[in-house]
């Protein structure tokens, strides 16, 4: 039956539904059976994974931890519309206590900043408060200034235990390694600072030895090879001919000398009354 609703695939060979002479696949045949499952379960498997609802990323450490938190199927709510109908069963009526359930453990409060959050939150006893952020090792929670655990739940968010009535939490968020960096940083730069006072102490009544004649040596015969490249890639420039000019064989002309001229101005001064 499961084969034939494509609840399970064949290891070799294929399942054919042929309906009229018509081939319906396994996927699309789901809605033409009305499939019971015999057992007293509500899911195949063992009672581990009826309790964890299949979810593996629950470890054995958190269900001896938090399994008291769980509720009683003896202590399950009615929705109240028809007579022993419990939030277990998939209807209407059932999907909406669920929802009515949930939306009355929100958060009264919940003011985020750079450094992570904080939630104000209520309960009628003792239970993990879930948070739909994403679970990280850098993250760490206190509740009412206490420090306290932070469970990956969910396949990887996060959750914390808060006692009964009104609960303060406060998530922090800080990089990893971060501190471990900063340490070691300060401590280099302290290494440095020591090593460079060392050698400016010990260095200071030694003279430079700065004398390094191969050096010289070399750098004065580099020099000469760049300045003989250099002429002898002057001496290869073609030097170009010179143009003629139209001026070419005129003769030059002859300037005559001019008579000296005097300039300026003179004052006749026997007009000029003695008065």
């Amino acid at each position: 039956m499961k084969l034939a609703m494509g609840v399970l695939a064949p290891v070799s060979g294929s399942v054919d539904i042929i309906c009229d002479g018509k081939k319906i696949s396994p996927a699309r045949s789901r809605n033409l059976f009305s499939y019971v499952p015999q057992g007293n379960m509500i899911l195949s498997g063992s009672i581990r994974d009826n309790i964890t609802l299949c979810n593996e990323s629950i470890t054995d450490e958190q269900i001896e931890k938090y399994g008291r938190l769980m509720t009683d199927i003896k202590e399950l709510e009615y929705s109240g519309n028809t007579e022993g109908e419990t939030s277990l069963l998939i209807s209407d009526s059932a999907m909406e206590l669920d929802c009515y359930k949930l939306a009355a453990t929100s958060a009264v409060s919940f003011k985020r900043d750079n450094n992570g959050f904080t939630a104000v939150v209520e309960r009628d006893k003792e239970n993990l408060v879930f948070f739909s952020v994403p679970y990280d090792e850098g993250w760490s929670a206190t509740v009412n200034g206490s420090p306290v655990e932070v469970e990956k739940v969910n396949a990887g968010f996060m959750a914390v235990l808060v006692p009964e009535g009104e609960s303060t939490i406060r998530f922090t968020y800080i990089t990893p390694g971060l501190e471990n960096g900063i340490i070691i940083t300060l401590l280099s730069a302290i290494i440095l600072i020591f090593y460079a006072i060392i050698y400016r102490l010990v260095s200071r009544g030694k003279k430079a030895e700065t004398s390094y004649p191969e050096g010289d040596r070399l750098l004065v015969q580099w020099r000469m090879q760049e300045l003989k490249e250099a002429a002898n890639a002057l001496e290869s420039i073609p030097t170009e001919p010179k143009k003629p000019s139209i001026l070419d064989g005129t003769p030059k002309p002859e300037l005559k000398e001019r008579p000296s001229f005097e300039g300026g101005f003179k004052i006749n001064t026997d007009i000029i009354d003695d008065e």
